[in-house]
């Protein structure tokens, strides 16, 4: 197997173990690999990923009773919209849930 090849399997491997509930260990030993070489290759991942950086939200008291849409959208592509008033607190745990 080529170096590429490799390296574009180990990403998809460390993508999946992110997204499962598995630990390290349980993950590597039901994809046969050895659970060093998954962390290796997850340390040489997130450094090379760039930081995700937040945008604060203020609003200032006078718009809080406007009616206007609403819509955020993250970095990874996710969009949430609202055509309805939505307040603050709202607001705040749609941020924090995603």
């Amino acid at each position: 197997m080529n170096r590429r090849k490799n390296k574009e399997e180990m990403r998809k491997l460390v993508a999946q173990w992110k997204t499962s509930e598995l630990t390290r260990k349980e993950f590597s030993q039901q994809n046969n690999i050895a659970e060093t070489k998954l962390g290796y290759w997850q340390k040489k991942f997130k450094k090379t990923e760039t930081p995700k950086q937040f945008i604060p939200l203020v609003v200032q008291e006078k718009y809080h009773d406007i009616n206007i849409p609403l819509e955020i959208h993250y970095p990874n592509g996710v969009k949430i919209k609202s055509l309805q008033k939505l307040d603050i607190r709202t607001i705040k745990e749609l941020v924090t849930i995603i």
